[in-house]
């Protein structure tokens, strides 16, 4: 579905090229790189404090235990890491989801609460990570277990993340933050859904970030009535001297990636 939506959104930017406006907007899709999973605190019968790379499924939750004599408490929050590296340096992101599964266990039922939080990254997902991230975000429901779901976010984080250190932080965590016991349970897949705008970049014509020496040849071996081709630059049904000319006053870069000659 996501290479529909660059398909037809390519056709878009090519028509605008001519007036300077930005493209309606590109769809990516970005999975995890890393995930994490945090306690604190806890005794007996409680969480104990333990940090776990790539666990096998993720929850979030409050938990005490009350003795005669205490009352032992422990909180965890799982994360999950995103390279961003793919958006271009240039790119406004205008809509943000994130696809999510399901888990397996007691607290996996459809509709159980869990909040959904985010802040940038440093590439390396670490115990800061989930202090700041745990108790917050948007409460949403989880998904019924193995099921996917799509969940809008806010684009604040992430076009924060972008813009210094490339790496955005999620972090799924019980709703009612410290003293209510409760936990929610996803799966291990998340793959963010970006929407982007940036510039056009016409005589682009294979998509590849360049006007090149294979954008000429697609020109000139195209060259005539073409309807809907890449080639067509212009969209007006002819491959000709606009669209010659197009990759002449194009040539280069588009997002900051060197050309690719043959």
């Amino acid at each position: 579905m996501a290479f529909q939506h660059r398909d037809i959104l390519k056709s878009a930017a090519i028509a605008l090229a001519g007036t300077g406006a930005a493209s309606a907007g590109t769809i990516i899709e970005i999975p995890n790189y890393q995930r994490a999973q945090v306690n604190w605190s806890g005794n007996t019968g409680c969480y104990s404090a333990s940090w776990t790379y790539q666990p096998t499924s993720m929850h979030g939750g409050w938990c005490s235990l009350n003795t005669l004599t205490y009352t032992y408490s422990g909180k965890r929050v799982s994360m999950w890491n995103f390279d961003l590296s793919e958006v271009p340096d240039d790119a406004e992101i205008a809509s943000l989801a994130i696809r999510l599964t399901g888990g397996q266990g007691y607290y996996s039922a459809e509709g159980q609460l869990f909040r959904l939080g985010m802040k940038t990254g440093s590439g390396t997902l670490n115990s800061s990570d989930g202090s700041a991230l745990y108790g917050q975000g948007v409460v949403h429901g989880q998904p019924a277990p193995f099921v996917e779901g799509e969940y809008e976010l806010s684009t604040s984080e992430i076009n924060g993340a972008h813009d210094t250190t490339g790496w955005l932080v999620l972090g799924m965590s019980w709703p009612s933050g410290v003293g209510v016991d409760g936990y929610s349970y996803l799966g291990t897949d998340a793959t963010l859904l970006v929407e982007y705008e940036s510039e056009p970049c016409p005589g682009d014509t294979n998509g590849s970030e360049a006007v090149d020496v294979t954008d000429l040849l697609a020109v000139l071996s195209g060259w005539g009535a073409c309807i809907a081709c890449d080639a067509d630059i212009d969209q007006n049904g002819v491959v000709d001297i606009a669209d010659l000319l197009a990759v002449i006053q194009g040539w280069g870069a588009c997002d900051g990636v060197p050309p690719i000659l043959p």
